[in-house]
């Protein structure tokens, strides 16, 4: 059992619920130098960093991890599909950024809003306010989680 299970679980139930088909492995890895995130299609595996920094003390939201989730996850689909026609030097077609914003848009009205919902009952504030597609407010006017923003993400840092 990996340290990621549980964070790999609970990805892959969200991609499936914003009808993204999970036909490859996922593996959750500490950290890359170059990479957020990427898709082998030889293995047919998806790779996601869990660290931004080599010191290993800052991890990504998850937000940020699912929207790299998503962008792999669109790699898979145009892998697997039998009219896509790969364009050599070219790893984000037209149809790419079609799919990616279609999902995240999804991801945005369900699955990362409800994790704002989430968070928002964690927080200790008198009021909180969440407007979905901005950033939650606590009581003092201060950010309380800035949980549902998602971040246009590359493969490549």
């Amino acid at each position: 059992m990996s340290k990621y299970t549980i964070l790999q679980e609970r990805i892959v139930k969200d991609l499936s619920s914003i009808g993204i088909p999970v036909t490859f492995d996922l593996i959750i890895k500490d950290y890359s130098k170059t990479m957020y995130g990427c898709y082998r299609p030889n293995t047919n595996r998806v790779y996601l960093y869990y660290y931004e920094d080599e010191g290993r003390k800052n991890p990504y939201s998850y937000d940020k991890l699912f929207s790299i989730a998503v962008h792999e996850s669109v790699h898979t689909i145009q892998w697997n599909d039998p009219d896509f026609v790969r364009v050599r030097g070219v790893m984000h077609n037209e149809e790419f950024h079609r799919l990616y914003e279609h999902f995240i848009s999804l991801a945005k009205e369900t699955v990362l809003h409800e994790k704002v919902k989430e968070d928002v009952g964690s927080v200790n504030a008198v009021s909180v306010i969440s407007v979905k597609g901005r950033s939650v407010f606590n009581n003092s006017g201060g950010i309380a989680r800035p949980s549902n923003r998602i971040l246009r993400v590359a493969c490549r840092r």
